[in-house]
């Protein structure tokens, strides 16, 4: 995976944030970015997924929830980092296309690869919430 440039000039946390401002200048849809994470030197495998999971969820957004507005946020417990996004959309429902599906298993592998799991949940006409938990493992912090 092509590393964005953005993850070394600013790190992980940085970036996430970045990539909310710069969704929110394109689209003029309110993205509120909060974190609880201290920066530091993540892995590269955990910095792309993290990054790549926002991304396409981001992407996601804008295609399909006709959101008014997105919160994303990151925080950690001593074991897990976690990524949520939550948007005030219509809600993901169980039957959606095959495209909006392909990038939501391949979301959901990224995860896997790194020993963790990606929960997204619909409400109809409530939005979405998708939640993002990865094991915070010594060989992914390059402290």
């Amino acid at each position: 995976y092509l590393r964005p440039a953005s993850i070394d000039d600013l790190g992980l946390i940085a970036a996430l944030e970045w990539l909310c401002d710069d969704f929110e200048k394109k689209t003029e849809i309110p993205c509120k970015f909060t974190s609880a994470v201290r920066e530091r030197n993540f892995d590269p495998n955990f910095s792309i997924t993290t990054y790549r999971i926002l991304q396409e969820s981001l992407t996601n957004v804008l295609r399909h929830a006709q959101a008014e507005r997105v919160t994303v946020s990151v925080s950690e417990s001593e074991a897990d980092f976690f990524l949520q996004i939550a948007d005030d959309g219509k809600g993901i429902s169980k039957g959606s296309s095959k495209t909006k599906k392909l990038g939501i298993i391949g979301m959901k592998e990224r995860a896997a690869l790194l020993g963790g799991k990606l929960i997204i949940t619909g409400n109809g006409n409530k939005g979405t919430n998708l939640k993002l938990t990865l094991p915070l493992k010594d060989e992914y912090i390059n402290s």
